[in-house]
Formats: structure tokens, sequence, C-alpha cells
């Protein structure tokens, strides 16, 4: 996933600057936020 967001990025030549860092980290941040919490539900299961 990151990755591709790095392509992305190269891909339209955007400059990196702090808030498009922070805004691509927070993203980040949510979907392992997401994952992990379907993942501990997952194992509650067992």
């Amino acid at each position: 996933m990151e990755k591709s967001i790095l392509m992305a990025l190269k891909k339209e030549r955007i400059e990196f600057n702090e808030s498009t860092l922070l805004n691509i980290l927070v993203q980040i941040n949510n979907m392992n936020l997401i994952f992990y919490k379907f993942y501990k539900d997952k194992n509650l299961l067992w």
C-alpha cells in the first residue's frame, strides 16, 4: 500500500511538504488500526 502511494506521488511529481507527508502517514496509520482491530477480533473468536 505504501509503495503504491509513493509511486502515485512520483508519477504526479507532487512536491513533498510536511502536510502532504503527514496526511499520508495518517492514512496509513488509520488502515493499520482498522487491520489491527479486525485481526484482534478474529483472534478473540479462536
